[in-house]
């Protein structure tokens, strides 16, 4: 990959993620979560809000901390992703992002921060996006 990260697919659908993910210093496990849907339908919205479910597809269970190490949530229609940590959103079963305007929802610093996936082990005691940098790809 351009960014100096490789990507690998486990074979079969057995593991609860969907990509490795090797920096050149950890080789981390995401699971990747997508959504078309608009929740607030044809309402007029300012922000349209997509959602995503955290449990396991077959199952009623919510991701462990060692299930995966980050979440890819991407919107399809705008193709833009949130690269958030399975720690930012332990316990929690249902995210939502605003992508459009200035969004001040928890996901919201997450939006596009690849470099989580390059750093990780700098974000690992705390995962707090303020501290990353903004980079972009479309």
């Amino acid at each position: 990959m351009e960014e100096g990260l490789t990507v690998a697919q486990p074979l079969g659908d057995n593991s609860p993620y969907d990509f490795l993910v090797d920096n050149g210093e950890d080789i981390l496990k995401v699971q990747i979560k997508s959504s078309e849907w608009n929740e607030h339908g044809n309402k007029p919205q300012n922000s349209p809000k997509y959602g995503f479910t955290l449990k396991h597809s077959q199952q009623d269970k919510a991701y462990e901390p060692h299930d995966v190490d980050f979440f890819g949530l991407v919107v399809i229609p705008l193709r833009s992703i949130w690269i958030v940590p399975q720690k930012a959103v332990d316990g929690i079963r249902k995210v939502g992002v605003w992508p459009m305007g200035n969004s001040s929802g928890a996901m919201a610093d997450y939006r596009e921060q690849w470099i989580l996936l390059k750093s990780y082990s700098e974000y690992t005691e705390v995962a707090e996006p303020d501290d990353c940098h903004q980079v972009t790809f479309l």
